[in-house]
């Protein structure tokens, strides 16, 4: 979980969260079983559509860096949970889609929206093609 909404500004929310993403970088090139990465985040309002960019980026760049890296596809999804309104159904869809294959997402940027009344893998792949 990486909460933005406190860094105060564009440029430092950015910032934050590519600090954060290259971290995991770091621990799934060296966990050997990851195959799934969510990625949640909060930012302020003013800064959603932004973010939501810089996570896109993140997001695809980190999936084909541990492709690249570490020869296996993890998928890499980010999610904007901002308006979470049910911290339990977000872990249950987590804890579903760590328990199927890798490959069938790539990588996504997702809000709460989307992934409220379906699985993080069909939100996934709708956003991925």
């Amino acid at each position: 979980m990486c909460d933005l909404r406190t860094t105060g500004d564009k440029r430092s929310a950015r910032k934050r969260l590519k600090q954060a993403t290259a971290a995991m970088f770091d621990v799934c090139r060296v966990r050997r079983t990851v195959r799934h990465l969510l990625v949640a985040y909060t930012v302020q309002s003013s800064c959603s559509a932004s973010i939501d960019h810089v996570a896109w980026t993140l997001a695809t760049r980190l999936h084909a860096q541990l492709e690249l890296r570490s020869g296996r596809d993890i998928d890499v999804v980010f999610v904007n949970i901002s308006n979470l309104d049910d911290q339990k159904l977000l872990s249950d869809r987590a804890v579903e889609w760590s328990s199927q294959l890798e490959g069938l997402a790539g990588a996504a940027v997702l809000d709460w929206g989307d992934i409220r009344n379906e699985s993080i893998r069909r939100a996934a792949n709708r956003a991925y093609l």
